[in-house]
Formats: C-alpha cells, structure tokens, sequence
C-alpha cells in the first residue's frame, strides 16, 4: 500500500512540474488569438455619432471576451481613414491611456464638431473594455480639441475634462 501512494505522490510531482505557467509570452499568444477572432468580426464601428442630435449611439455589440486595447484602437483607427491615429500607451486600473504623435487634423482642421465626435466614439469604444472608466487622451493642445481624460458622463453633460 506504501508503495502505491509513493508511485501516486511521485507522478503527481512530476506532471505539477512539467505544467507550464502561463508566462507574458504565453499572455501575449493567447491575446494574439484573442486578436485575430475581434479581427475576423465585421469592421464595422461601435458607436456612431448623431450630429442632429449630439451624441454617441451604440451601432452593435460585441462579446467582451473578444475585446482587447489594441484592437479597439485599429477600429477606431480603421474608421477615421488614416487621419486620426491613436497609439495603445497602457492601461491602469480602471483607465486606458493613448496617444497621438499627430493630432493637427484633430485639433485644427476638423472643427469643433468633429474633434467632439471623434473623442465621443473613441471614449465611449474605449470604455467598452471591462473595468474601463477613463480614456486619458495624450496629444498636443489645439483650438477644438485638449487633452486630458475623458469619461462617457463628460460627453452626456459636457463637463470640462478631469485633470
């Protein structure tokens, strides 16, 4: 009987250590395939924006388990036709941080309007992630647009940003 629990005990040390740990590289294949499912899904935007009306709507959902940073950044990438380039910087607690190297188009040519509604969607996307309350916009100050973080609440009762 000794023998037999011996064999057992081993062979349960032996298969607990050939276990592999889920490491970063292990993270970042499994958010890779995370990635390519989102990616496979039809490009088409979260929110929208309602001119005649000043506000976001939702266009369709997604599963949350097939929502990554990145990807949403490349939608909202995709959807502003190279103009408009956000850059994943990290996330923090309940707070997701991007950037944009070139923000002229956005703070000088697209009017007020447009530079509105382009924060609008990118916040109201960017806070579909689980946990994600905040969009902290990081870009060189112009005349329609100011960095600084963002919440959905903002754009309902247009608050001035949070510093």
């Amino acid at each position: 009987m000794n023998r037999f629990l011996i064999i057992i005990l081993l062979y349960t040390v032996i298969s607990s250590c050939n276990r592999t740990t889920k490491t970063e590289e292990n993270a970042t294949e499994t958010l890779e395939k995370e990635s390519d499912k989102f990616s496979t899904m039809t490009p088409s935007p979260i929110w929208i924006y309602d001119y005649d009306q000043d506000v976001a709507i939702k266009n369709r959902s997604i599963p949350n388990d097939s929502l990554n940073p990145r990807d949403l950044i490349n939608l909202l990438n995709a959807e502003n036709g190279g103009n408009l380039k956000l850059d994943f910087v990290k996330l923090s607690v309940d707070t997701i941080y991007v950037k944009m190297d070139s923000s002229t188009y956005l703070t000088q040519e697209m009017g007020t309007t447009g530079a509105n509604s382009f924060m609008a969607i990118s916040t109201y996307t960017l806070t579909e992630l689980n946990g994600i309350k905040f969009v902290n916009f990081d870009f060189k100050e112009g005349d329609h647009a100011i960095p600084g973080t963002y919440t959905r609440k903002y754009f309902e009762n247009r608050k001035v940003p949070m510093e």
